[in-house]
């Protein structure tokens, strides 16, 4: 499983900061430090071959970037990963944080919403057997295995 998020540590002094990062079943995450703050617009995009983050409101753009078995990273030699052809699934979620049994106090940015998310195959069609239904969220669909939800408040 690959995970792509955002992710928010509060210091002893009482401040959070934010860091974009990408996490594959057990191993250790990869942060990237690309300055965001509450409020910003920040762009996740998971390919075959390629794990983006771009933040909007600056134009700063980190990729990792697997092409024919060759693993490579750019900028700044961030960490590389492994292919990801094969998997079948994909879901957008947001997951509150807990320390210590407790949710620790994060800034409110109001709401979360997840837009243009989608699954296509490596030709740009949708991905096959994925089924779409409106919700009073928004768009969800489902494969044999995830349930997922294009926008969340």
């Amino acid at each position: 499983m690959l995970r792509l998020g955002i992710n928010a540590l509060a210091s002893d002094n009482n401040t959070v900061s934010y860091q974009a990062f990408y996490q594959y079943l057990d191993n250790a995450p990869v942060f990237f430090d690309v300055g965001i703050s509450p409020g910003d617009t920040i762009e996740l995009t998971i390919m075959q071959d390629d794990i983006s983050i771009i933040h909007t409101n600056t134009g700063i753009t980190m990729n990792v970037i697997n092409r024919a078995g060759v693993e490579t990273s750019i900028p700044l030699g961030l960490a590389s990963a492994p292919a990801l052809c094969g998997y079948k699934n994909a879901a957008w979620m947001v997951s509150q944080a807990v320390q210590s049994g407790t949710s620790p106090q994060l800034d409110i940015f109001g709401s979360i919403s997840f837009s243009e998310a989608f699954v296509t195959t490596t030709s740009g069609s949708p991905s096959a057997g994925l089924r779409l239904w409106r919700t009073d969220k928004g768009l969800a669909g489902a494969t044999s295995s995830a349930v997922w939800i294009e926008k969340s408040v």
